[in-house]
């Protein structure tokens, strides 16, 4: 979360007062997205066939691991920005609260609201392992 925070310093905050600032990185990551989900596409069309050890050796190459890495940063900043935008518009406070509340009466099982959302699965699962005694059947079974 600190290194997003660092390469992107609006990553973790949207700021209403500058929706041109907004507006224009969410273009600018669209556009890098096409570009590099362009280069993947013409990449993948061109190894001689999709095999496990074709695949390895193109990954292997430094440039095609590091051009894939910020496309997958980019890709989920965009993603980030279009959910802020989602849930400041569409999704008001009032019909989130005591959710967690809700969803434990319904299924039975104990509800954690995380403090940071991008992490809410590490966080989830570090709970679970923490009450093993409650979920040791879903994770022995697998």
């Amino acid at each position: 979360m600190k290194l997003l925070s660092f390469l992107f310093p609006n990553f973790d905050t949207h700021d209403s007062s500058q929706p041109t600032s907004h507006w224009f990185q969410q273009r600018l990551s669209a556009f890098l997205a096409i570009i590099f989900g362009l280069w993947f596409l013409i990449s993948i069309q061109s190894m001689p066939g999709l095999e496990y050890t074709s695949v390895r050796n193109w990954l292997s190459s430094f440039y095609n691991a590091l051009i894939l890495f910020f496309l997958i940063i980019v890709i989920s900043y965009h993603s980030n920005l279009g959910i802020k935008v989602i849930i400041e518009d569409y999704i008001h406070h009032s019909l989130l609260k005591n959710i967690d509340k809700l969803i434990a009466k319904d299924t039975g099982l104990p509800v954690q609201i995380a403090d940071d959302p991008l992490t809410c699965v590490a966080i989830g699962t570090g709970k679970a392992l923490e009450q093993e005694e409650i979920f040791s059947t879903i994770l022995t079974e697998y």
